[in-house]
């Protein structure tokens, strides 16, 4: 059974109280991606890639606070919803973690599926930003294939010195 990361549900969860705080009816793309790049583990893979975080995520909070006003709502009860496209994208991060054989949607699985959302405010910023879809999942695809992404950076990083520095003498039989 596929299910969001843990990661992934604080993300939404942050994602609802931001549009709350703001009084925004709706839950947008831009909501969800500020949430993700809050989360210091995916900017951390954001910033091995090369991409500029603070361009990112500062321009999104601009664009929260400033730009969104016809979703502004009276009521400060409501409870933010969806919107259709977050269902898609979603959805999308569902069926691409799903055909690949993994169990849990992670924030990379997401911000891949984002990607593919060609009007939106979202992938202007992330590609203005430096991550262009097809390279960002090549590198998300070859650093967790060679186990560069671990839970622990220390334990990455140890890898890495460890494969730089030394030869491995099974692969030299």
């Amino acid at each position: 059974m596929v299910e969001p990361s843990k990661e992934l549900q604080l993300v939404f969860d942050k994602a609802i109280n931001d549009a709350k705080k703001l009084m925004h009816e709706y839950v947008t793309l831009e909501h969800l991606l500020y949430a993700i790049f809050c989360e210091e583990k995916f900017c951390n893979i954001v910033g091995m890639f090369g991409a500029d975080i603070e361009y990112i995520k500062s321009n999104l909070e601009h664009y929260l606070k400033n730009n969104l006003t016809e979703i502004i709502t009276d009521n400060d009860k409501v409870k933010p919803k969806k919107t259709h496209t977050v269902e898609r994208v979603l959805n999308r991060a569902f069926t691409q973690v799903l055909f690949a054989g993994r169990n849990t949607i992670e924030l990379t699985d997401v911000v891949l599926s984002m990607l593919n959302e060609r009007k939106s405010i979202s992938v202007f910023y992330l590609e203005k930003g430096g991550i262009d879809k097809s390279k960002f999942g090549e590198f998300l695809h070859n650093e967790i294939e060679e186990g560069l992404l671990e839970e622990d950076e220390v334990s990455s990083e140890a890898k890495r010195a460890l494969r730089v520095f030394t030869t491995n003498l099974i692969d030299e039989v």
